[in-house]
């Protein structure tokens, strides 16, 4: 993933195999989040600034700590998922905008990632 807007965050999104199901994990694990804030976050499809479906909300994503790591499920088979475009988009509620303005973490994932 990449730092947007000087946030000071960091973070990866991982898929996780869910051996003899057709879903995965979609682990985010993120650091340098303010205390406290809730954080509006997905995974879509298509890529940062260029959104066109969401797949996973990650709700009420705030942490006490400033680190969280957070694992939802996504009904997809690992393979469709490392060969989906998606990406990951992470914005603070007074900065939500579907284009880059408003991110403080982002980043392409499946096929989109680096």
């Amino acid at each position: 993933m990449d730092t947007y807007n000087n946030s000071g965050i960091t973070g990866t999104v991982t898929f996780i195999e869910q051996v003899g199901k057709d879903a995965i994990t979609v682990r985010l694990q993120a650091d340098g989040m303010k205390k406290d804030t809730i954080y509006l976050s997905h995974l879509h499809e298509g890529a940062p600034g260029n959104l066109i479906d969401t797949y996973i909300y990650f709700d009420n994503l705030q942490t006490s700590t400033g680190s969280i790591t957070r694992d939802e499920t996504w009904n997809r088979s690992y393979d469709e998922a490392i060969k989906s475009t998606t990406c990951f988009t992470m914005h603070t509620p007074e900065f939500f905008s579907n284009d880059t303005i408003g991110y403080v973490l982002a980043g392409g994932t499946g096929a989109n990632g680096k």
